[in-house]
């Protein structure tokens, strides 16, 4: 899996957000996937530049439960809850 910058992530995300371009133009652009360039730009334009940094972090066991709840009861993307909750969609 390759690694990008931070600021690689940004330029992506504000590109796609900016609808100046179409996904398939940034994709060719880029040369990334479209699944990644709309999951950088959702997270940015939710969470800020922070979330594109990829720390992982520690959570609780509640906090865990309470997001697979989320999935499973409210019929929520994985994708949709972890940019929700700020967190790597695994």
């Amino acid at each position: 899996m390759a690694k990008f910058s931070l600021k690689f992530k940004q330029e992506v995300a504000e590109k796609y957000l900016e609808d100046e371009l179409s996904l398939k133009s940034v994709v060719r652009m880029y040369d990334i996937s479209p699944c990644t360039v709309r999951k950088w730009a959702y997270a940015y334009r939710v969470h800020g530049i922070d979330i594109l940094t990829g720390k992982k972090g520690r959570y609780s066991a509640a906090f865990k439960l309470t997001v697979v709840k989320e999935v499973v009861d409210d019929c929520f993307s994985v994708r949709e809850t972890a940019v929700k909750h700020g967190i790597p969609a695994f």
